[in-house]
């Protein structure tokens, strides 16, 4: 979700993600912030790497938007730390997180 990946890191997930695989990788990290560089490392990887997406909610993306384009696992932990009430914000991720992997095709 940094800004300067556009200009460095973008044109090289492909390569980045062939890497990971290579090494037996256990997961790489993509942006929630940016769906269609999740999208990618989800085509290229298959079910090879888990995806892992900061950027959802503290940094601006909705809840659900990574797991839609096929993350695993999105990071919440700011939004649910900064919350004047933690519970009732896990609780909205949650529901959200419930909608998003009911209709998931896979």
């Amino acid at each position: 979700s940094h800004p300067g990946s556009t200009e460095f890191i973008d044109e090289h997930v492909e390569r980045i993600v062939q890497i990971a695989i290579s090494h037996n990788a256990d997961g790489a990290i993509a942006p929630a912030t940016r769906v269609s560089i999740v999208k990618k490392v989800r085509e290229q990887a298959g079910g090879r790497l888990l995806i892992f997406t900061p950027g959802v909610g503290a940094q601006g993306a909705p809840y659900g938007v990574g797991l839609s384009a096929g993350a695993d696992f999105e990071i919440v932990g700011r939004s649910i730390m900064g919350s004047v009430n933690p519970l009732e914000k896990v609780l909205e991720v949650k529901r959200e997180h419930g909608r998003v992997l009911a209709n998931r095709p896979y």
